[in-house]
């Protein structure tokens, strides 16, 4: 009886998990009972909620409520909205990204009662989701010597066992693990030197054992989150350069690695493209395996699934196109010119494309052609369409600078 009840008490401390982009990262939400098609007029709206601040970063929901970041005035804050669009709680949580591009980017993480982000120049919190009030604070930037890139942190930390993950590279160290409970610190690894990238660190699984992936402005990263141990580096930003015959590629890393068996990809825009590599079981090594220059992902985030991987390329900041492409061999099945570069997520069978136009498709995902069902606009908030989508509960979630709105996408009976 006792074995049981410490079971279910392990089982609980790391269940009821609400993380960016889906599961672990990878832009992969598990609801069901979608829509397969929507009216004309595009899904049932069912509330908007303004005054949530600037930002880019996404809002998720666990069930009973919505949180995002967005930063107001010199401060980003974490806004609590309940189920019928009505402000619970707004809390400030650290300074704000003051510079170029100075909006909140961070998307929280819930795990139980807990909720965890971090601010644009580094604070890593873990608040009450109740309540709003601080369980801990850690500047993580200050502590370990972080060296920023031109636009601050656009990290979501990573909740991982009993810790929470950070990137902040530096001369110091470069991945750090916190007590998820007590903001200690539990491990950090060596320095690989270089700044902070615009990566949100992720878990790959190689032979049945959990590795960490992170990025710098320089390189791709595993590490063993029983110690911190680095097993290996793989100099992502000079294969970049040499690509497109430059110097440096701008040291601009903001997508996530795909990882599945022991395979990883890496994709960065800017004429950038996609580098596929291979680890040993060992997680010992790496080594090249092809690079594709037509998907260079922006900052949009790739969606793996069955074979093939989904996402957008870039032409410049303002356009580019639709890509599907095989992840054994690095072929492209299709490209497509369809309004503009977007974000690319999956549910239920069904991508989810959201471009910086502001227009929201539902695509079937098929290897030989990009069919659109359908398609609708989002006409609330303001500035760039950047903030990643989450799907929940039969619900869309769209931030759009300092408002976001809720769609019901559930199949109706």
């Amino acid at each position: 009886m006792v074995f049981l009840v410490a079971l279910f008490a392990v089982s609980f401390l790391y269940a009821q998990k609400t993380e960016w982009r889906g599961q672990n990262g990878t832009g992969i939400y598990n609801d069901s009972l979608l829509m397969k098609d929507w009216p004309e007029e595009g899904p049932e709206l069912l509330f908007t909620v303004d005054g949530i601040g600037d930002g880019w970063g996404g809002s998720v929901f666990d069930g009973v409520s919505y949180y995002v970041a967005g930063k107001k005035d010199t401060l980003d804050l974490l806004t609590r909205v309940d189920s019928n669009g009505d402000v619970v709680w707004q809390k400030p949580f650290g300074p704000s990204w003051g510079k170029s591009f100075p909006h909140a980017r961070t998307t929280p993480v819930i795990e139980n009662n807990r909720i965890y982000a971090i601010s644009g120049s580094g604070t890593l919190v873990c608040l009450d989701k109740s309540s709003g009030d601080e369980i801990w604070k850690v500047d993580v930037d200050e502590k370990f010597d972080a060296k920023w890139h031109k636009w601050g942190v656009a990290e979501t930390p990573l909740v991982y066992q009993d810790m929470i993950i950070s990137v902040p590279g530096g001369d110091n160290t470069t991945m750090v693990a916190l007590n998820k409970l007590t903001g200690e610190t539990i491990w950090k690894t060596e320095s690989l030197g270089h700044m902070r990238s615009y990566v949100s660190p992720v878990v790959c699984e190689v032979n049945n054992k959990d590795y960490l992936l992170g990025m710098t402005t320089h390189h791709l990263f595993a590490v063993d989150p029983e110690n911190g141990g680095v097993k290996w580096k793989y100099a992502f930003a000079e294969k970049i350069a040499q690509l497109q015959d430059k110097k440096n590629s701008g040291y601009i890393n903001a997508n996530s690695p795909l990882s599945k068996g022991n395979r990883i990809l890496v994709s960065q825009g800017y004429d950038g493209g996609s580098i596929m590599l291979e680890v040993s079981d060992d997680m010992n090594n790496v080594k090249e395996v092809w690079v594709e220059r037509t998907l260079d992902n922006h900052h949009h985030g790739l969606v793996l699934y069955d074979g093939a991987v989904y996402g957008s390329n870039w032409h410049n900041n303002k356009q580019g196109e639709w890509v599907c492409m095989d992840w054994e061999t690095s072929e492209i099945l299709w490209l497509e010119d369809y309004n503009t570069k977007g974000i690319t997520i999956f549910a239920d069978d069904m991508l989810y494309l959201y471009d910086e136009k502001g227009n929201v498709s539902l695509v079937k995902p098929d290897k030989d052609e990009m069919e659109v069902v359908d398609t609708f606009r989002i006409h609330h908030g303001q500035g760039q369409h950047w903030a990643h989508p989450s799907i929940a509960d039969g619900k869309l979630i769209i931030r759009h600078g300092n408002a976001f709105a809720v769609y019901n996408i559930r199949q109706q009976k």
